[in-house]
């Protein structure tokens, strides 16, 4: 797994290599675990499905810009209430899919707004609407110019570890905190972004990790903290649990 975070990018191009059905299956039985985990929480609804091809040209959905380029033959939906925990379930329990996506070799991309909601297999499902997807794919052989400059300007803006912790609710320098949380931060900064900003900040307050996103700015950011909940967990090596919402702790089994 910890080759995955180091490998993980977000692809925007894909070749028109379709997904090997054992790959899919694994992706389905996965998908299937995530689904019970977020069941046991009724208060706040959320569902992942994966969705295959369905138009007419064969592949699953559309783009309405150039963003990402290639046929995109299949993607994980994400539905839920408008809800900020359900949105961070399944921004945790999406990016797990990413995750094991790298491990099988495939490629992945949240998207939130740049898909032609026209072209979508559901919008709405039992009550539940959709709120984000994550395309899956393979990389092609040499990536357009356009989209190398997209990964390039992006990884410009990456921030800082110190950028995003505290001790006790205040700034501190790395030499403060101990190097399992510095390597949980330093997985956090391998993971996707929405609108590409990071707004989780991790705080070490008596031994107890909690994270919080004190100038979030828009809904979409909610993928965010489950996303980032999860790299650091999985970095720092933790086992345990989050709790859900701001600021949600770290309970250490």
């Amino acid at each position: 797994m910890q080759d995955a975070l180091k490998q993980r990018i977000s692809l925007r191009a894909y070749d028109a290599r379709p997904i090997e059905p054992d790959k899919l299956r694994q992706l389905e039985e996965a998908i299937s675990r995530c689904n019970a985990e977020m069941k046991k929480d009724a208060d706040h609804p959320a569902y992942l499905q994966l969705t295959g091809p369905h138009l007419e040209d064969g592949t699953a959905v559309h783009m309405k810009n150039r963003s990402i380029v290639g046929p995109i033959y299949h993607y994980i939906a994400g539905f839920a209430t408008d809800d900020p925990i359900a949105r961070e379930m399944i921004g945790y329990y999406g990016e797990k899919l990413v995750l094991l996506a790298e491990q099988l070799g495939l490629g992945s991309c949240w998207i939130a707004e740049t898909f032609d909601p026209k072209t979508l297999a559901q919008t709405e499902r039992e009550g539940l609407d959709l709120q984000i997807i994550i395309s899956l794919g393979y990389a092609p052989a040499t990536i357009p110019l356009k989209q190398q400059g997209i990964r390039t300007a992006i990884r410009l803006r990456t921030k800082k570890p110190a950028q995003i912790m505290t001790v006790n609710g205040a700034p501190a320098a790395l030499s403060d905190v101990p190097a399992w949380f510095v390597r949980g931060l330093d997985a956090v900064l391998l993971g996707p972004t929405a609108i590409n900003k990071l707004p989780v900040v991790f705080d070490l307050s008596n031994g107890a990790v909690s994270a919080s996103m004190p100038d979030q700015r828009h809904r979409v950011q909610d993928f965010d903290l489950g996303i980032s909940k999860l790299h650091f967990e999985l970095g720092a090596d933790l086992a345990g649990q989050w709790e859900w919402g701001q600021p949600g702790k770290f309970i250490r089994a």
